[in-house]
């Protein structure tokens, strides 16, 4: 059915949306009205709302999937920040394959939802400041 989560997305002024940034985070006070009305315009447009949905209905094709097959390992460290309650992806997604991935750090952190930065501000700041000062030849 295609254009029906475009439009579903939008519907009512974007009222999932607005609902999911003020209910999803941990942290209640995470998302402000301005920061909401952020959101809203970045997806607001029906040429966002397709491209973004289009990039998930990709993800789903076939295609995409047997073409996890032909990937290769990465060389350089993946750092990765998880939120322990996030709502949409599964805990099993959080550590990446070792043939894909055989370098790399994940931090998980309790009190944090799908939205990590949101949640916890100040450990994803320490985070990606340790990332970057870490040599790609480590960890």
């Amino acid at each position: 059915m295609p254009k029906v989560p475009e439009w579903y997305s939008g519907a009512f002024d974007h009222a999932r949306l607005r609902r999911i940034l003020r209910t999803d985070p941990v942290r209640r006070e995470a998302f402000t009205e301005a920061d909401i009305e952020r959101y809203v315009e970045a997806v607001g447009s029906p040429e966002s709302r397709f491209g973004t949905i289009s990039y998930y209905r990709a993800l789903l094709r076939p295609s995409s999937l047997r073409n996890v097959a032909r990937l290769t390992a990465l060389s350089v460290p993946v750092w990765i920040l998880w939120g322990e309650r996030d709502a949409y992806l599964g805990r099993k997604l959080a550590a990446p394959p070792a043939r894909l991935a055989p370098r790399y750090v994940l931090e998980r952190i309790e009190d944090a939802s799908h939205w990590v930065l949101a949640d916890a501000p100040a450990r994803t700041n320490r985070f990606l400041l340790e990332a970057l000062r870490t040599p790609p030849d480590r960890p």
